[in-house]
């Protein structure tokens, strides 16, 4: 079957405005599955949230950079909950550093808690530290 040049520019142009329409679609897809993700965490179903977390992994980076950070902070949160504290700590210190370069991506409280999390994740932490006075002769005044 053959068509003439009008038709194929009708075509063309259908093809124009639909490429750009899909590329958005998925945009708003992975920002939509962030958000399932976040209401998962909500509704304390913390395995729901990390699978759709793991599953929108390969996509990150076409997230926004805040997106990106909401993201961190939800699998590192959702990984504490399921007592992964490693999987957590790295998810949040990347929170942390992506924050840096998006100063409004973390309010005040949520740089609080993040920091908790990161002193009582750390595996070095349960070590007793030498204590003050440790080197100081007992006998003497």
């Amino acid at each position: 079957m053959r068509y003439g040049p009008n038709v194929m520019v009708r075509i063309a142009s259908c093809l124009l405005l639909l490429i750009p329409s899909l590329l958005l679609g998925g945009c708003s897809n992975h920002s939509d599955q962030l958000a399932r993700a976040e209401q998962n965490f909500q509704e304390n179903r913390y395995r729901a949230a990390l699978d759709g977390l793991e599953d929108l992994e390969h996509h990150r980076y076409s997230l926004s950079a805040g997106e990106r950070v909401r993201y961190d902070v939800a699998r590192g949160m959702a990984a504490l909950r399921l007592e992964q504290p490693r999987e957590a700590r790295y998810w949040l210190s990347l929170a942390r550093e992506e924050a840096a370069q998006e100063p409004l991506a973390l309010t005040r409280s949520m740089r609080t808690e993040i920091d908790r999390i990161m002193v009582v994740t750390d595996p070095l932490a349960t070590t007793t530290p030498p204590s003050s006075d440790a080197g100081t002769d007992a006998s003497a005044p």
